[in-house]
């Protein structure tokens, strides 16, 4: 009966969590303690890998196999030539009507094509495109790429 109980218990959490905000989840998170803590971790860990992987966003710590660009790009050489590219790139000025530098597109797709294979995960994916987005911006404001 205690287990059913405590998966009842954690449905629940995930229902809330399904539709809580991230003021809401980061509250409950500070507050919450024991088993109700490790529910709430176990949660935000399943939906960044479903319906809400922006939550990695806030939860990095909770990202399992966090992974920087330059780490990926380490071991994937496609990223690695797209981002030597961006990198390059923004230093030059070379951009679009937009304003997006050259290989930024490049990076976009091959961070896609990693994701679609299974080789990132949902969570994984949100923050590298994020560090990515963040670094072009960086980049333009500052004059270096970071």
């Amino acid at each position: 009966m205690a287990d059913q109980e405590q998966q009842s218990e954690y449905l629940n959490v995930l229902i809330w969590l399904e539709t809580a905000s991230e003021a809401q989840i980061i509250g409950a998170l500070h507050l919450a303690t024991g088993q109700v803590r490790t529910d709430i971790e176990s949660g935000i860990k399943a939906l960044m890998e479903s319906d809400r992987p922006a939550l990695a966003r806030v939860f990095t710590d909770l990202v399992p196999q966090a992974v920087s660009l330059g780490q990926l790009g380490e071991t994937h050489h496609e990223l690695r030539c797209a981002l030597r590219e961006v990198a390059q790139a923004t230093l030059a000025s070379n951009v679009d009507q937009q304003g997006t530098p050259a290989g930024y597109w490049r990076a976009v797709r091959v961070l896609r094509k990693l994701y679609e294979s299974g080789q990132i995960r949902p969570p994984q994916y949100q923050l590298l495109t994020d560090e990515l987005h963040t670094r072009v911006n960086v980049t333009k404001e500052v004059g270096l790429w970071v």
